[in-house]
């Protein structure tokens, strides 16, 4: 799971980093007490840069703030 993490005070460029090395399109962002606060999909990423957005600045402009959270453990079909 760490390897889907990325820190909010980081770039959007870190944020695609992770996203490159999980292969899974999605990262989730964390605060520094590593309490989940927002997903950020490799399509948020692209919009923004389609906007004029930068590699370099913060992820708050591009972190999904709402969404829903299942337990690690959920089964796929819930």
């Amino acid at each position: 799971m760490q390897d889907m993490l990325v820190r909010d005070d980081r770039s959007i460029r870190d944020a695609l980093a992770v996203i490159d090395r999980n292969a899974q399109g999605i990262c989730f962002v964390v605060d520094a007490g590593e309490k989940l606060v927002g997903v950020i999909t490799d399509g948020d990423i692209r919009r923004s840069l389609i906007a004029g957005g930068s590699l370099d600045q913060p992820l708050a402009g591009v972190t999904q703030r709402s969404f829903t959270a299942l337990p690690v453990n959920t089964p796929a079909e819930h």
